[in-house]
């Protein structure tokens, strides 16, 4: 794949500054050890990208630079970077599977990443089944498979029946989808962190799985300290959609990753949000934009 030329980028975009940090930005990525295979990527549009201003729930964020980017083999990724004199990179996703090695990477591999579905309401359109919900059960499934098989029932119980079972015992709010955040115009639910923790003790609760919590405001040490023992996290942030980047809402994810890239730091989540080509891929977010941070702790019970 060839790149297109710095004055085929000007005439076309307008903006050789804004350029010439894309191509910056991405070549600080690609020289990441676990990213070899995409060192032939390369920028395949470039906008600067302000809030739809009109949301209906207003985040305040500032406008960002977005550059799609052309990586092998029809995969796609992205980058959002500042807008102004330090530009800085605020975050990306290359979506591809990674064996991700390196000192200045960790990543917990395997936990389930369950996208949002609608659920069906005796409402015109469905809602769909929320965030904090859905995030919740990526972890349930996650520690299923890694020591505690009795959390969440029979190996039949499919991931969406865990996120449903989880979701009955939240407060859930709607949000009408009025911005066009689904492309099947489904409504948005919600729910509160802090509520979240009780759930999932109930949860854990009723299959005879002691769980241990911390609820807490958001630091990069708590959280690398919870990757390092190989449990993920839940994590509240404030972000733009990957696919529309105009669009940005308060969101619950699971944490899974801590990366650094020339002394920034980064922040990697599986997002219920983003469905990808490979169900394996890691969006990556400064660390700036997370508020708060449930960890988990299961044990045997009477252990």
């Amino acid at each position: 794949m060839v790149c297109l030329s710095l004055t085929l980028w000007t005439s076309c975009f307008g903006d050789e500054k804004a350029i010439q940090r894309a191509e910056q930005l991405l070549g600080e990525v690609q020289a990441q050890p676990w990213a070899h295979s995409w060192r032939g990527a390369t920028i395949e549009s470039l906008r600067l990208v302000s809030q739809k201003p009109d949301l209906a729930y207003p985040t305040g964020l500032p406008p960002v630079w977005y550059a799609r980017i052309a990586g092998p083999q029809n995969h796609r990724g992205y980058l959002m970077w500042a807008q102004g004199e330090k530009s800085r990179l605020l975050e990306f996703a290359l979506d591809d599977g990674f064996q991700f090695a390196g000192k200045e990477v960790k990543v917990i591999a395997g936990v389930p990443p369950i996208q949002q579905f609608p659920i069906d309401t005796q409402a015109q359109r469905p809602v769909a089944s929320g965030c904090v919900p859905t995030a919740g059960a990526s972890v349930i499934c996650f520690w299923r498979k890694n020591g505690f098989p009795e959390w969440g029932g029979t190996a039949q119980v499919t991931p969406q029946e865990v996120t449903l079972r989880l979701r009955s015992k939240l407060k859930m709010a709607l949000f009408r989808n009025t911005d066009g955040f689904a492309q099947n115009r489904m409504d948005l639910a919600g729910a509160f962190p802090g509520d979240l923790v009780q759930a999932l003790r109930r949860d854990a609760e009723a299959f005879g799985v002691a769980l241990e919590t911390r609820f807490e405001k958001f630091t990069l040490k708590v959280f690398e300290e919870e990757i390092s023992a190989g449990r993920p996290t839940l994590l509240s942030c404030t972000v733009r959609l990957p696919s529309q980047p105009e669009l940005s809402w308060n969101h619950e994810v699971v944490g899974v990753g801590v990366l650094r890239i020339k002394e920034q730091e980064f922040v990697g989540v599986i997002d219920n949000f983003y469905p990808t080509k490979d169900s394996n891929t890691v969006r990556w977010i400064s660390k700036e934009a997370f508020r708060s941070l449930i960890a988990l702790r299961p044990s045997q019970k009477n252990q």
